[in-house]
């Protein structure tokens, strides 16, 4: 697990920002290939990214990107599938159990609440948390690279928790979206410094309540982004 990956819920809308770098083992050691990868995918369902095995991540980014999902139980089967499948293909090998007890995606979809409104919901499918269902989640989730250690993480969580929980709404959603993607570059830029499996450049997608949906890539902390709307068309 070498990505950080961060979601926020603020109601209106949810954010789910990943950084771009590739990471492989090649002859047992790690390699860093390309900072350009594209971990966040589209789907009518919502978004979603993930951080993990690449040979189980790769073919649920390739089937959700050609498939035409319309709710979040099609995106679990897909999970749930693969990873039966990875599981089978990969018994034998020591690397699997690891792959399949770290890999995790996290969606941002809509829905409705009890009153029928439409909503927006950040879910997080984690096999520690649940094999079969998404959990999800109420504040700022982060989620960091391996090797991280629990008092780096505690650190940064308190951090990244204060600024979400100190945005000022009165300015309009520009503003918030502004705010929001400076916290999640500042986060990015902190981790990029300690971890070198992450890259500074990092992706942002954003879900509505409803229903649209876009993608910025290749912000930088302290950069500025530009969201392509993914609404009409898959951005896998």
């Amino acid at each position: 697990m070498m990505t950080l990956l961060i979601g926020v819920n603020l109601g209106a809308f949810a954010l789910i920002a990943s950084d771009k770098r590739e990471v492989a083992y090649v002859g047992g050691e790690v390699v860093y290939s390309t900072d350009d990868v594209d971990k966040i995918v589209s789907t009518k369902a919502g978004i979603i990214t993930a951080c993990g095995a690449v040979d189980l991540l790769s073919p649920v980014k390739s089937r959700l990107s050609g498939m035409d999902v319309s709710n979040s139980d099609e995106i679990l089967e897909v999970i749930t599938s693969e990873r039966q499948r990875f599981k089978t293909a990969a018994a034998a090998s020591p690397w699997s159990s690891y792959a399949l007890s770290t890999t995790s995606w996290l969606l941002s979809y809509g829905t409705v609440n009890e009153n029928d409104e439409p909503i927006v919901r950040l879910a997080l499918y984690h096999p520690h948390l649940n094999e079969s269902l998404f959990s999800i989640i109420e504040q700022t989730f982060p989620i960091y690279p391996g090797g991280t250690s629990e008092s780096q993480a505690s650190e940064w969580n308190e951090e990244i928790r204060g600024r979400m929980a100190s945005l000022d709404y009165s300015a309009g959603t520009k503003s918030v979206l502004d705010q929001v993607i400076s916290h999640f570059g500042w986060l990015v830029d902190q981790v990029a410094q300690v971890s070198p499996s992450v890259s500074r450049v990092f992706d942002v997608g954003i879900m509505t309540f409803d229903g649209v949906r876009a993608i910025a890539r290749g912000v930088e902390p302290g950069g500025t982004y530009i969201f392509d709307d993914c609404s009409a068309s898959s951005c896998g």
